[in-house]
């Protein structure tokens, strides 16, 4: 069926294909998708991120070549069957964050606090700051690493809804968290804040989500 590019999009197929007539690029749908712009599709937006290449396939399929114009036939093929995928709240919030420069959706780590009554600094805060803070964020990454002296450590990365802290979990504290320190778990920690800015943990303590 040929249907002209004015109408609404009907389906993430019909927007992909859309957008490829008019030379959109992957990237840029990639961010359409990380901001939100396709939530009305009914589709998480990491099925649609994981099923994009698929719908690319559908959408070149698709094409008909009318001299210079380039006119959709969505029926001409069989559209995929999207996989559905389990969408990270906190991956959500930092591709939306990466796409639009800011969180237009509450942070997991906002709905957090409220719903644990934590009332730690923000991140942002810890600026220009020297010596003991504390805060509560959640883990975006774990990068391990062993000292001189052969003992494991590890560098954390931990955002909250105004920014972003790279924390050294010394050796004997993280011998006492390494199983909990995963991306996505939740973590409120007192650090130590250097001349340079670094941070050092004193203490931390991992929480479940269901607490």
């Amino acid at each position: 069926t040929l249907f002209p590019y004015t109408t609404l999009f009907r389906s993430f197929f019909d927007f992909v294909a859309r957008n490829m007539a008019i030379k959109v690029n992957r990237s840029a749908m990639e961010a359409f998708i990380d901001a939100g712009a396709l939530d009305c599709l009914d589709e998480n937006r990491k099925t649609m991120r994981e099923g994009l290449e698929e719908a690319m396939r559908y959408g070149d399929l698709v094409q008909i070549h009318e001299g210079n114009e380039i006119v959709l036939d969505l029926d001409l093929v069989s559209k995929p069957v999207l996989v559905k995928m389990k969408e990270s709240p906190e991956e959500r919030s930092e591709r939306e964050k990466e796409a639009l420069g800011f969180h237009l959706s509450n942070h997991p780590v906002m709905i957090m606090r409220q719903k644990l009554h934590i009332e730690d600094p923000s991140i942002a805060s810890f600026t220009g700051r020297k010596g003991e803070a504390a805060g509560f964020g959640v883990i975006m990454s774990v990068r391990t690493h062993r000292t001189r002296y052969g003992d494991m450590m590890a560098f954390v990365k931990a955002s909250d809804e105004t920014g972003q802290a790279d924390i050294a979990i010394m050796p004997d504290l993280y011998k006492q968290n390494a199983s909990s320190l995963v991306r996505g778990a939740y973590m409120r920690f007192r650090v130590k804040i250097n001349d340079d800015g670094s941070m050092k943990a004193l203490q931390i303590r991992i929480l479940k989500k269901s607490e």
